[in-house]
C-alpha cells in the first residue's frame, strides 16, 4: 500500500476536533447556509462546511427513504433559490486549496453530499444541473483529476465521492460527460485499487457505510457498466477502458462480502445480460486472469455477515456457473461434442481475444473453448465440492474438454487405501457418468436429422469412458486389492465405463442402421470394432473378474446370516459380491468375447449359494426384515441375467451328486415370493431356456401359462390332512415333479409330441381309443393348438403316483392334478374350443378310475377328484358367464369358521394359516356358501393377501360366482383375468363395482396376458352373438371398452383392438343399431 503523507498540521488537529465535536444546531433557512459560506475567517469557513456536509449528508440506513419534503431538502432548495450554482462552494473550495490546502476536501464532501442530496428527488435534479455543469467543466474536472493524484487521503476519498455522485446524478444524465471528462490516462490510477483501509480488515462490517478508496474507485467505474446505463457508452468504456476494468478483479478475494456480490452482480446483470454489447467485448474481460482471481473465493466458504446467504463461496460460484456452464452464454461456446472443430471454420470472438503465441498451432486450436479448456484444469475438484461441481457441469456443456483432461491434470488413480484416492476414484467416475453427446452425431436438414457419413475420434470416444491415465494395470491392481473398500470403489468405477461403454455401441450400431451401412467397410462398424479392441485392451481380463467374484463368494455365500444382519462386516461383504457379480453380467453382455475365451462355467455361481441358502434364509426371515437383504437379492438377480448369457450353461444336466437339473433348483426359487423384479428376472430364464426346446417349440408362448400355474403356497413342515396323509410343500413337489418330466421328454421328445397331438388326432392311439370323445378327429386343430408334450409326461407321472408304482405320496398327484387344471384351462383358451382338454379330463379321470384307492388317502382322493370337476364345470364358462346354484352347507363349516375367527395370529405365521385355510377349503367334501366364503376372504384379508389367489383357484365358479366378495384386493393379489372373469355371474356382471375389478385386472394385463384376455372376451362375444343373448353380450362389450378406456400401454391397447376388429361377430355387431340407435357401437370405443 502506497504511504501517504499524514495530516499533522495545526489546522488539521483543528478540523478534527470540529468533526468530531457533536453538533446539536442545524441550518434551517437558504439564508443562514449563505452566510455561514461567506465568511471570511478560514476556521469558521471550516467549521461551517463540516456543519453543512454534516447535515446534508444521507446515511446509509437513508438510501431509498429520503421524502420530498425532507428538511435538508428544503434547506439545500432555499439555498440554491438564493445561489443557482453554489457560488459560494466553489469560493470556498478555492480559497481553501490556497489558504488551508488540508482542508479542501470539505468544499468537496458538501459537493457530494449536495449532490447526492437533490440526486434522491426528480423534481430537484434541474436545481443540481449548473453544479454539475459547472464541476463537470474543464477547469473543475482538471481539478478533480489532479486529487486524486494527491498524496492527501481525505481528498482522494472526497474526490471519488465526487465523481460518484456526479456519475451517478440523475440516474445518470451525465454519464458521457462524466465519462469523457474523467482523465483515464492517468497512470497512477492502479494505485487506487491498493488504497485499502489501515489495518486489519473486518470482512464483516459493511463496506458501504464508511467505504475506502479502492471500494469508491470500483463503484465509480461500475457506474459505467449498470444495467440501466446505455449501450453506447458502457461499450465504449468496457473497449477502450479494459485494462481498468479488470483491475478491479485483482485480489477480489480480499475485499469484504457485500463488495464481491456488487461486482459479480453487476458484472452479470450489466455485462453479460446486455445482449446489445458484443460477445467478443464480454469475452476479451473474462479470460484466465479474471477466472482465476475469482477461483480465489472459494477458500471463503462460511458467513461473513449477519446474512444467512453472505458466503463468498456461494456468490462466486453461480457466476461461474452462468458463464461457464451454458453454451452460447458467458464464455462457453457450443463444440462439435466429441468431433474436433472444423477448421476451416472462421475464427470466432475467443480465438481473436485469446491466441497466445505458444498456442498456435498445438492441439488447443482443435477446439472451441480454449478458455475453459484452460481455466478447468486450475480447478481442484477433489478439495472443493463445489469445484467439483463447477467442473462437471463444464465438461457436461463442452464434451470436447473431457479428452486429455485427466492427462493434464495430474491425479493418481494408483489403488491405495486412503481419502484422497477414494475422491480421486469417486471424481473419475462422475466424469465417466457424463451423459453421451448423442446430438452431434448428427446434423439437422431441415425436420429431419441426418448422421455424419464419419464418427467421432477413436482417442475422444475412449477417454469418455476409459481415461489413458486410469490404467489397465491400475484397475487389475483395485481389483485384487486387500481391502474391500478399494476394490468395491475401482468395481463401481469400472461398471460406470462399462454402462457407457454398452450404450456408445448401441448408439452406434443405430447409426450404422439408419446409414444403411457395410458391416465390413462401413465407418461406424470399423470404428465401432476398433473400440471394441481398444476397450478390451484397457479392461482387465475376464479372470481377474471371476477371481474377484469368487474371492468375495467364499466370504459371503451370498446367503443371509440373520443373526450378522446388523453387522457392518457382513454388510460390507455383501455390497461388494453385489458389485463382482454385477462385473461379471456386465462382461457377458458387453464384452462377451472375454467370457468366451475363459470357458468360465457360470453355474457354479448357482451351486455356490444364491440358491438354496437364499431361498433358506428367505423363508426363514420376517417380511420386516426382508428389507435388509436387499444386495443378495440384486446379488441372485445378476446371476439370473449371468444364466440367461451364457452359453455355458446348460440346464438339462445334473447338478453335482444328485439326479436333479439345475432346472430345477430355478424353478423352486421361482414360487418363492422374491418380489415382482426377481420373479420377472426367474420367467425370463425359464422362458429363455425352455422355449426354444421341443417342448414348447410348436409355440413358446404357451410357456406362460405353466408358469403362472406353478402353485406359490406354503405349508408347515410335516403337515397331515384330516386322515393323517403327509402333505408335502407343493413348490418342493412341482419343482421336483417337473425337473424329472422334463428330463424325460428331453431323452425322447418326438414319443410325447405325438402323444400330445393324439388328443385331437385319431392317427395316434396314446389316448383311449373307446373313448366317445375320441372317435374322430377334432376340427380346426393343428400342432399349434396342441399342448407341450409335458402334460403328457404330468398325466404319466400322475397315473403312476395313483397306481402305486412310484413312491411318491398322494399329496403329490394333488399338486399335479391342481396344477394341470390351471394347464388345462390357460390352454383351452387358445384352442378352437374345449374338446381337447375335455379329452385330457378323461384321462384324469380314468387315472382316478384305475387307482388303488386302500392306498391312499380317501380325503387327497376326494380333493383330487374335486380338482377335476372344477376342471370340467369350468371349461364351458370359457363361453357364457355362470349362474351359480344355491349351496347348503353343514353346521361344521359355521363351527370351524368361528374357531378359526377366534384364534391370535402372530403376524410371522400369517402366511401358512392364510395356506392352511386354503388347504381346508380344498380338502373339504362341500362347497362353502357365499357367507362363508365372505369370512374365509376376511381372514385372509387380515393374515396374508397374497394367499387370495390360491382361495379364489379352490372356488368352483359354476357354484359360487365369488367375484363380488373379493373387494378391497389389490389387482396384483387376485386371480389373472380369465378365471376372474369365470367367477362373475350374469346378474354379477351388471354390477359397477364388478365391471371396475375386471377392467382393472385386465388392463393391468401385459404380453401374453393380453392375449389370453383377449381370447377369452372374443370367445365369449362370438358365442353370445350366436346365442343371441343380448343382454349378456352387451355387458361384455362394455367391459371390454372399460379395459380399452383404462389401457395406457399403446401396444396393448392394440392387441386388444386387433382382437375384437378380428371377430366377425364383433364387426356385425359394431355396424347393427340396437334398442333405436347403435347400442354397441356406442359402447364400445
Amino acid at each position: 500500500m502506497p504511504r501517504l503523507r499524514p495530516q499533522s498540521t495545526a489546522q488539521s488537529r483543528v478540523t478534527k476536533r470540529v468533526e468530531q465535536q457533536e453538533i446539536h444546531d442545524v441550518f434551517t433557512s437558504g439564508e443562514q447556509v449563505l452566510n455561514s459560506l461567506r465568511v471570511t475567517d478560514v476556521q469558521q469557513l471550516v467549521a461551517n462546511l463540516i456543519k453543512l456536509r454534516n447535515q446534508w449528508t444521507i446515511r446509509n440506513h437513508e438510501l431509498g427513504a429520503i421524502s420530498s419534503d425532507d428538511t435538508r431538502l428544503l434547506v439545500a432548495k432555499d439555498y440554491l433559490a438564493r445561489s443557482p450554482s453554489a457560488a459560494e462552494v466553489f469560493s470556498a473550495w478555492e480559497l481553501l486549496s490556497k489558504q488551508s490546502i488540508v482542508h479542501q476536501h470539505l468544499a468537496l464532501g458538501v459537493f457530494a453530499s449536495l449532490i447526492n442530496l437533490l440526486s434522491t428527488q426528480y423534481a430537484y435534479h434541474n436545481l443540481g444541473l449548473p453544479i454539475v455543469k459547472t464541476l463537470l467543466s474543464p477547469t473543475s474536472s482538471r481539478r478533480l483529476n489532479s486529487h486524486l493524484n494527491s498524496a492527501q487521503t481525505d481528498l482522494v476519498l472526497v474526490a471519488l465521492k465526487v465523481w460518484n455522485a456526479l456519475s451517478d446524478y440523475g440516474g445518470g444524465m451525465e454519464k458521457l460527460k462524466v465519462y469523457e471528462q474523467f482523465m483515464w490516462s492517468n497512470k497512477s490510477l492502479f494505485r487506487l485499487f491498493h488504497m485499502r483501509r489501515k489495518g486489519q480488515i473486518d470482512l464483516s462490517v459493511d463496506p458501504f457505510i464508511k467505504p475506502d478508496i479502492r471500494t469508491l474507485y470500483i463503484m465509480f467505474l461500475l457506474s459505467f457498466v449498470r444495467s440501466s446505463v446505455a449501450p453506447t457508452i458502457k461499450a465504449t468504456f468496457l473497449e477502450t477502458q479494459r485494462e481498468i476494468f479488470l483491475a478491479i478483479f485483482k485480489r477480489i478475494s480480499e475485499d469484504p462480502y457485500p463488495l464481491v456480490k456488487t461486482i459479480l452482480e453487476v458484472s452479470w446483470e450489466g455485462i453479460w445480460r446486455d445482449n446489445k454489447i458484443k460477445r467478443t467485448v464480454k469475452i476479451g474481460l473474462f479470460g484466465e486472469q479474471v477466472l482465476s482471481q475469482l477461483t480465489k473465493l472459494y477458500a471463503r466458504a462460511s458467513l461473513e455477515t449477519p446474512d444467512p446467504e453472505s458466503k463468498p463461496a456461494d456468490v462466486v460460484h453461480h457466476f461461474l456457473l452462468a458463464i461457464c456452464t451454458k453454451p452460447g452464454i458467458g464464455i462457453c461456446f457450443k463444440d462439435n461434442g466429441w468431433y474436433p472443430r472444423d477448421t476451416g471454420d472462421d475464427q470466432d470472438a475467443e480465438e481473436d481475444l485469446e491466441r497466445p503465441s505458444a498456442q498456435q498451432g498445438s492441439s488447443g486450436s482443435k477446439i472451441y473453448n480454449r478458455i475453459l479448456g484452460r481455466f478447468i484444469k486450475t480447478l481442484r475438484p477433489t478439495e472443493d465440492a463445489r469445484q467439483q461441481e463447477l467442473a462437471l457441469r463444464i465438461l457436461q456443456a463442452c464434451p470436447e474438454l473431457v479428452a486429455g483432461y485427466f492427462a493434464a491434470i495430474g491425479l493418481s488413480f494408483e489403488p491405495r487405501l486412503s481419502s484422497k484416492w477414494i475422491i480421486a476414484m469417486s471424481w473419475l467416475g462422475s466424469v465417466i457418468s457424463l451423459s453421451i453427446p448423442t446430438e452431434s452425431f448428427s446434423s439437422s436438414t431441415g425436420n429431419t436429422q441426418e448422421y455424419h457419413s464419419a464418427p467421432p475420434p477413436l482417442l475422444a470416444i475412449m477417454d469418455n469412458v476409459l481415461p489413458s491415465p486410469w490404467s489397465r494395470t491400475y484397475i487389475t491392481k483395485g481389483l485384487q486389492s486387500t481391502s474391500s473398500l478399494v476394490q468395491h470403489t475401482t468395481a463401481l468405477c469400472l461398471i460406470r465405463a462399462i454402462n457407457k461403454f454398452d450404450l456408445i455401441i448401441r448408439l452406434f450400431k443405430k447409426a450404422e442402421e439408419v446409414l444403411a451401412e457395410d458391416p465390413i467397410t462401413g465407418q461406424w462398424a470399423l470404428r465401432r470394432k476398433e473400440m471394441e479392441k481398444d476397450f478390451r485392451r484397457r479392461t482387465p481380463p475376464f479372470e481377474v473378474i471371476v477371481a474377484f467374484a469368487q474371492q468375495k463368494a467364499s466370504n459371503t455365500q451370498w446367503g443371509i446370516n440373520v443373526e450378522s444382519l446388523s453387522s457392518s462386516q457382513a454388510l460390507r461383504g455383501s455390497m461388494t459380491t453385489e458389485a463382482a457379480l454385477r462385473l461379471m453380467w456386465l462382461y457377458y453382455k458387453v464384452l462377451p468375447d472375454l467370457p468366451l475365451e475363459a470357458r468360465y462355467d457360470v453355474s457354479k455361481l448357482l451351486h455356490g449359494g444364491v440358491g438354496n441358502s437364499f431361498a433358506a434364509s428367505l423363508a426363514a426371515l420376517s417380511s420386516a426384515t426382508r428389507g435388509e437383504i436387499g444386495f443378495d437379492a440384486v446379488c441372485q438377480l445378476h446371476v439370473l441375467r449371468l444364466l440367461q448369457l451364457s452359453d455355458q450353461f446348460i440346464w438339462h444336466t445334473s447338478t453335482g451328486d444328485s439326479q436333479q437339473t439345475q432346472l430345477r433348483q430355478i424353478i423352486h426359487l421361482y414360487m418363492l415370493p422374491t418380489g415382482p423384479i426377481l420373479s420377472e428376472t426367474y420367467s425370463d430364464l425359464l422362458r429363455s431356456v425352455l422355449a426354444p426346446s421341443p417342448l414348447f417349440e410348436h409355440d413358446p408362448q404357451e410357456l406362460n401359462v405353466w408358469l403362472e400355474a406353478l402353485p406359490r403356497g406354503a405349508r408347515r413342515v410335516n403337515a397331515k390332512d384330516p386322515d393323517g396323509a403327509a402333505l408335502a410343500d407343493e413348490r418342493d413337489t412341482m419343482s421336483l415333479v417337473l425337473d424329472q418330466c422334463i428330463r424325460t421328454c428331453i431323452k425322447s421328445p418326438w414319443r410325447y409330441i405325438e402323444a400330445a397331438q393324439s388328443y385331437y388326432l385319431l392317427a395316434y392311439p396314446a389316448a383311449n381309443s373307446s373313448d366317445e370323445n375320441h372317435k374322430e378327429a377334432l376340427e380346426g386343430y393343428t400342432h399349434f393348438h396342441a399342448a407341450s408334450p409335458l402334460l403328457v409326461a404330468l398325466l404319466d407321472t400322475f397315473g403312476s403316483i395313483l397306481s402305486g408304482s412310484t413312491d411318491s405320496p398322494t399329496s403329490a398327484a394333488l399338486a399335479i392334478v391342481t396344477y394341470l387344471r390351471q394347464v388345462i384351462l390357460g390352454v383351452s383358451i387358445k384352442q378352437p374350443d374345449e374338446q381337447y382338454a375335455a379329452r385330457v379330463a378323461n384321462r384324469l379321470e380314468r387315472a382316478v378310475s384305475e387307482s388303488d384307492k386302500s392306498s391312499h388317502s380317501a380325503t387327497l382322493l376326494e380333493g383330487i377328484s374335486r380338482e377335476i370337476r372344477i376342471l370340467r364345470s369350468t371349461l364351458p364358462l370359457s363361453k357364457r358367464p355362470p349362474i351359480g346354484v344355491t349351496v347348503h352347507e353343514g353346521p361344521e363349516v359355521a363351527d370351524f369358521l368361528d374357531a378359526v375367527e377366534s384364534l391370535h395370529i402372530d403376524p410371522e405365521k400369517g402366511a401358512l394359516m392364510a395356506y392352511e385355510l386354503v388347504d381346508w377349503v380344498r380338502l373339504s367334501d362341500q362347497n362353502l356358501s357365499p357367507n362363508s366364503i365372505q369370512r374365509a376372504v376376511s381372514l385372509i384379508r387380515d393374515w396374508h393377501p397374497p394367499a387370495m389367489r390360491e382361495l379364489l383357484l379352490q372356488l368352483d365358479p359354476s357354484v359360487t360366482p365369488s367375484v363380488a366378495l373379493i373387494g378391497g384386493f389389490s389387482t396384483k393379489e387376485v386371480m389373472a383375468f380369465p378365471w376372474l372373469l369365470f367367477h362373475a355371474s350374469s346378474a354379477q356382471l351388471h354390477h359397477d363395482d364388478t365391471l371396475e375389478l375386471l377392467s382393472s385386472v385386465g388392463a393391468r394385463c401385459r404380453g401374453y396376458a393380453t392375449q389370453m384376455s383377449c381370447a377369452v372376451l372374443r370367445r365369449r362375444v362370438d358365442h353370445l352373438a350366436g346365442e343371441g343373448n343380448e343382454d349378456i353380450l352387451v355387458q361384455h362389450i362394455l367391459l371390454w371398452s372399460h379395459i380399452l378406456m383404462k389401457l395406457k400401454d399403446p401396444l396393448s391397447r392394440k392387441t386388444h383392438q386387433q382382437w375384437a376388429l378380428e371377430s366377425d361377430s364383433m364387426q356385425s355387431l359394431l355396424t347393427q343399431d340396437v334398442e333405436n340407435g347403435k347400442l354397441i357401437s356406442g359402447k364400445f370405443p
